[in-house]
């Protein structure tokens, strides 16, 4: 870092190579723009020099964007051409003409440039004095928190140091779970395949195989996801995750009707879901529901749109929802699970007891001998013990 932001140090002083047009002071306003090789290496590495403007690459494209002021430079190829520097009209290069470094600055720029070198060894020095381990505390609190994106920044930052073994377990799966809930399913593969480079104690590899199989069920790979969750059960039956693999292998087993596009769908549903994108989710369920009115997995979106608007606090919302799949999917084995779910939100949320006993006994009159009626009955007596004590 030292080393780049000396270079543009140099190249803002015209060390490095010397215009042959002689610009003046086009630093002071403008957008510098390069493609290929035009500026390659002087403005590389920096954000928001001197507290505007930005500086970013893409490959051999570097760019140093709206640098206190306006006007442009851009670039095609070797070509750099700049455009009304502080309102002078044009001036253009072709090939080489513009290279590498923009010349002749006054001494206000200078001083600017020297004290950005200062601030940034100082920033350096302070990011490179904190430790992997409380680094990697900071990482894991921002998991907990739900900032995966932060988390993500610093478990990168911790795999490019030196790290124990017990720091790199955790390190590893839990980086590829914040990308995964970023929403960057390739980045997040690509994790799994580091950490089983890296890793060898059976429980972060389990960890990461669970994940894996996620990965490919949310990006509609049904058929090596299945393969993924069949592996994973044979070898991990006592994993904590070993429940989610069994509904997982259920719902692939179950709903393979029109080529398998419904649950492609309805996987691409809950990944949004998954990323916090709830809105997007629900909008998603109701396409399929549009799209594959008959589909086997049908009901499930329909339960889903409604679980989803109860998340958000949506609750007649989502009683709603609720009631359509018992309209809609009579026969389906989801309807005691959605009188259920429309109790419980009488009961605890809406505040509405009466209406909460009436849905539990309609529950127990309906599906008698089931644990649908069990569990309705036992809610039911908690409900009106709790009402006799008030």
């Amino acid at each position: 870092m030292e080393l780049i932001v000396l270079k543009v140090l140099m190249a803002l002083m015209g060390l490095m190579a010397r215009s042959p047009i002689g610009l003046r002071s086009p630093i002071r306003c403008g957008t510098v723009s390069g493609i290929g090789d035009g500026i390659r290496r002087a403005l590389v590495g920096l954000r928001s020099l001197i507290g505007c403007g930005t500086v970013s690459g893409i490959g051999d494209d570097i760019r140093l964007c709206s640098l206190i002021g306006c006007g442009t430079v851009s670039g095609i190829g070797d070509g750099i051409k700049l455009c009304s520097p502080i309102g002078r009209g044009t001036v253009s290069g072709i090939g080489d003409g513009i290279r590498r470094a923009l010349t002749r600055l006054p001494v206000g720029l200078w001083v600017g440039a020297i004290l950005l070198f200062l601030l940034s060894s100082v920033g350096l020095a302070t990011a490179s004095s904190i430790s992997p381990a409380a680094l990697l505390q900071s990482a894991k609190n921002d998991f907990q928190a739900g900032k995966f994106a932060s988390a993500s920044v610093k478990y990168e930052d911790l795999l490019g140091r030196k790290l124990t073994y017990p720091q790199l377990r955790e390190v590893i799966p839990s980086f590829c779970e914040s990308t995964l809930r970023e929403g960057k399913l390739a980045k997040a593969e690509s994790l799994t395949v580091l950490a089983k480079e890296k890793l060898s104690d059976s429980l972060a590899l389990e960890r990461i195989a669970f994940l894996r199989a996620e990965i490919l069920y949310f990006g509609g790979d049904m058929k090596q996801a299945l393969k993924e969750y069949m592996d994973f059960l044979g070898a991990n039956t006592k994993s904590p995750f070993a429940n989610d693999v069994v509904d997982r292998l259920l719902l692939i087993d179950e709903n393979n009707d029109n080529d398998g596009k419904p649950l492609a769908a309805y996987s691409h549903a809950e990944f949004l879901e998954f990323v916090r994108m709830s809105d997007s989710a629900t909008a998603a369920l109701r396409d399929l529901l549009k799209s594959f009115p008959n589909s086997q997995i049908a009901d499930d979106a329909q339960i889903e749109i409604g679980d989803i608007l109860s998340s958000q606090g949506k609750f007649p919302e989502a009683i709603e929802e609720y009631r359509i799949l018992e309209a809609r999917f009579p026969k389906s084995e989801l309807v005691p699970v959605s009188k259920l779910k429309i109790a419980q939100l009488y009961s605890e949320k809406l505040r509405e007891p009466d209406k909460a006993v009436a849905e539990y006994e309609n529950t127990i009159t309906a599906f008698p001998g089931t644990s649908f009626a069990a569990e309705a009955r036992s809610q039911l007596q908690k409900l009106k013990a709790g009402s006799a004590r008030r």
